[in-house]
């Protein structure tokens, strides 16, 4: 009798930003164990469509694989949480770096790492456990935020791993010698540059105090932790006390130390490379957009799912765009940049219609589809950019649209929407593939800043040294290897606990 497949069970966040290392897993192990019965339970409605989608495209060239199973967690999802408690992403969050404001982010920091509420907390955890029993995994892959999967699996005794979408200082900042973690390293929020400047240590130092003050003294902690304690007798377990105490599991993160600030890395942390999912190309699902993409050079902006753009930014971006186009006019480029600009929009304005304020800047342009502003592109930016026409890549410095860029081998300019963002604007500077374009302004901009940052990366003296150095890169990382290393040390961590 032929024994049973093994079965991997990936409890995960909703959200892209957590949700795409774990289909990009996914999508490895089909090719590489195509044998191995995927589980992949999450919150419904698009995080289940995005699975039956990732299973599908990889059973294209893995025929052998079995579909991936969907497992629909009880309760409301993280980013649901944060709505309810904020009624958006956190203020803090997006608030300019300053003493307070970056004591008010630290302030709103343990509800980034655990937005439940004790009875919301509860339901999750219960569908978790629930899923963990039906399944009987032989590994469980939890998301490094979602920490009712984190407890459910710590709960029960399983063999299990995290996958997480960020950078190597995320996690192993605490274990860093010397106390580097109070003043060498910047405190996420501060928009510090690394290593610390000796003028900014102290206030460095002050902040990491709070950070500890608030995350022993936290009393949303407290109580969401107390509440496990008395329905399920667990112990509550996020990624702050894996990252802050002692992991007794592996933590698979879409990074490098060659791509991050120099530090050690602890012996749970295993950097993977940026952990990227396949998908279908520009051809595939836009041929139009595939064709306009071919007639030029590209730069291509997009900040994110949730930063929304104000008519005055928009027109601030518009006028860096205009005196980037000016500058092409008398280069070697002249009329082939194009500008393909999702736009996500705070208000209500028009920037396509004749007399709208974009429109005046760049309304040339736009008539004769050199300029493309749009709400939604049916292509993914990943596939956007796997088009070989994007020379520039504005984005809002978050760590996939980062490692996206990186893969890709196309320089960026970065424009930090969130406090955990401006960390990337200095990668980017530091590994000579881009530029931070609003340095004076974060986290807003300004034509005066940006339009130089983009003719610098796009078509100034640097262009090819920026091109280079992201190419190099590229070819040492490329797209499948970060994916490809996750799921070989999946399937290794598999091996041995069976």
């Amino acid at each position: 009798m032929a024994a049973p497949p093994k079965k991997i069970l990936f409890l995960s966040n909703a959200e892209f930003g957590e949700l795409t290392v774990v289909l990009a897993t996914c999508d490895a192990l089909m090719h590489a164990a195509p044998a191995v019965q995927l589980h992949v339970a999450t919150y419904g409605g698009q995080p289940e469509r995005a699975v039956a989608a990732t299973s599908d495209y990889a059973r294209r060239t893995s025929p052998a694989a079995a579909p991936i199973v969907f497992h629909q967690v009880s309760g409301p999802s993280y980013v649901d949480e944060i709505f309810r408690r904020f009624g958006s992403i956190p203020p803090s969050f997006g608030l300019p770096p300053s003493f307070w404001n970056t004591l008010k982010f630290i302030g709103d920091m343990p509800y980034a790492l655990l937005p439940w509420g004790p009875d919301e907390f509860v339901v999750s955890l219960d569908s978790c456990l629930r899923i963990i029993d039906e399944v009987k995994p032989d590994l469980i892959g939890v998301n490094s935020l979602f920490a009712p999967g984190l407890t459910a699996a710590r709960h029960v005794g399983a063999h299990f791993i995290v996958l997480a979408p960020g950078s190597i200082k995320d996690y192993a900042l605490s274990k860093q010698p010397r106390g580097g973690a109070f003043w060498k390293y910047p405190i996420a929020g501060t928009a510090f540059a690394c290593p610390v400047p000796w003028h900014q240590k102290p206030m460095n130092v002050c902040f990491m105090i709070f950070i500890v003050y608030i995350l022993v003294t936290n009393k949303h902690l407290k109580s969401t932790a107390s509440a496990i304690k008395a329905k399920n007798n667990a112990e509550l377990v996020t990624i702050g006390s894996l990252a802050f105490g002692s992991s007794d599991c592996k933590l698979l993160v879409s990074g490098s130390a060659e791509l991050d600030f120099p530090m050690m890395v602890p012996d749970f942390l295993v950097p993977c490379g940026p952990i990227v999912r396949p998908v279908p190309s520009v051809a595939d699902v836009d041929p139009d957009l595939d064709a306009w993409l071919a007639s030029g050079p590209v730069v291509y902006i997009s900040l994110g799912t949730h930063a929304l753009t104000t008519e005055d930014l928009a027109v601030e971006m518009a006028k860096a765009v205009r005196v980037l186009l000016d500058s092409a006019e008398s280069s070697e480029v002249k009329s082939d940049l194009r500008v393909l600009w999702k736009l996500k929009k705070k208000g209500s304005y028009n920037a396509n219609s004749p007399g709208s304020k974009v429109h005046a800047i760049l309304g040339k342009e736009m008539a004769s589809d050199r300029i493309r502003i749009v709400d939604w592109v049916t292509a993914e930016p990943m596939a956007i950019l796997q088009s070989g026409h994007v020379v520039c890549s504005v984005n809002h410095g978050g760590a996939n649209s980062f490692y996206e860029s990186v893969t890709t081998g196309t320089p960026q300019v970065v424009l930090p929407q969130w406090a955990d963002c401006y960390e990337y604007a200095y990668r980017a500077e530091m590994l000579g593939i881009g530029r931070w374009g609003s340095k004076s302004m974060k986290p807003q901009w300004s034509a005066e800043e940006l339009g130089p940052t983009l003719i610098e990366v796009v078509i100034g003296k640097r262009r090819d040294a920026y091109r280079r150095t992201a190419q190099r890169l590229s070819e040492r990382f490329g797209v499948s290897a970060g994916r490809a290393k996750a799921a070989k040390i999946i399937l290794e961590s598999m091996g041995s606990s069976t």
